[in-house]
C-alpha cells in the first residue's frame, strides 16, 4: 500500500512527535586537540640521496615494445 503525503493528517503527526523526549543538545565546540610535536626530517648515516625523476617518454614504453614486436601487414 503506497502512502502519499496528502494522507498524512498534520496535527495527528505533531501530537506523536510530541510524546517523545527532547532530544539531548550537543556542544556546539569541539574541545581543542592536543599538539603533537614535529619531527625535523634528518637524513639517517648511510642513507641513499634522493633518486632523479625519471625522464619521461613520448610515448608508453609498452606502446613502443608492442609496436616494435607486429609485424608490418601492408
Amino acid at each position: 500500500m503506497a502512502l502519499s503525503f496528502s494522507s498524512i493528517n498534520v496535527s495527528q503527526a505533531a501530537r506523536h512527535l510530541q510524546q517523545f523526549p527532547p532530544m539531548p543538545t550537543l556542544p556546539t565546540t569541539l574541545p581543542p586537540l592536543p599538539s603533537i610535536p614535529t619531527i625535523p626530517a634528518l637524513p639517517k648515516p648511510g642513507a641513499l640521496p634522493s633518486l632523479p625523476s625519471m625522464p619521461t617518454f613520448p610515448q608508453c614504453l609498452h606502446c613502443l615494445l608492442y609496436h616494435a614486436c607486429q609485424p608490418q601487414l601492408f
